[in-house]
Parts: structure tokens; sequence; C-alpha cells
């Protein structure tokens, strides 16, 4: 998950220097997936929020999720993702 620095609720709100740097971070997250996992699908979630006066509290972000497999029945009935690969046994080699 890609979440900003700064408290932002929308994300058409960001300047060219966070673009920028955001740019870094997808080529620095797919490449490591490319290296680490070799080619594979993602999913990519734009969460973002518009104008709402009684809720000022909420950051966008943006989802990266990895397809790994397809979905099966699990899946499928309750839009629930399985993860199949452990997270303590890749997280050493998708840090910056």
């Amino acid at each position: 998950m890609v979440l900003p620095l700064k408290h932002q609720m929308n994300f058409s709100n960001i300047s060219d220097n966070e673009i920028s740097k955001l740019a870094y971070i997808f080529k620095n997250i797919f490449s490591k997936y490319k290296i680490n996992i070799g080619e594979i699908s993602f999913n990519i979630y734009f969460d973002t929020y518009f104008k709402d006066e009684f809720n000022d509290s909420f950051h966008w972000k943006i989802k990266i999720i990895p397809r790994f497999s397809t979905y099966a029945g699990f899946e499928i009935a309750t839009g629930i993702h399985i993860n199949t690969i452990l997270p303590e046994n890749i997280i050493e080699k998708f840090k910056f």
C-alpha cells in the first residue's frame, strides 16, 4: 500500500514533485517484484476521497495487489484474497 506523507484527502491534489516521487516508488516496487518473484499481474486500486464536510480524516492511498494465482471458490464466494506467500519470507527483498 502506498500512502501520502502529508495529509491529503484527494489524490488529485498531489504536486508535480510528489508525482515524480510516486513514479520512483512504483518503479522500485515493480522492479523488486520482477527480480524477486518474476513476471506477475497486478491489480492497482486508487482509493481517493471527494469533498465531505463531515469527514476530513481520510487519506488517499494506492493498493497494489499482486496476482500470484487465479481465484478459486473461496475468493469468488467471499471476496477475500488468500496470500500464498508468507510476508516474513519476502519482506527483506522489498526494503528500499
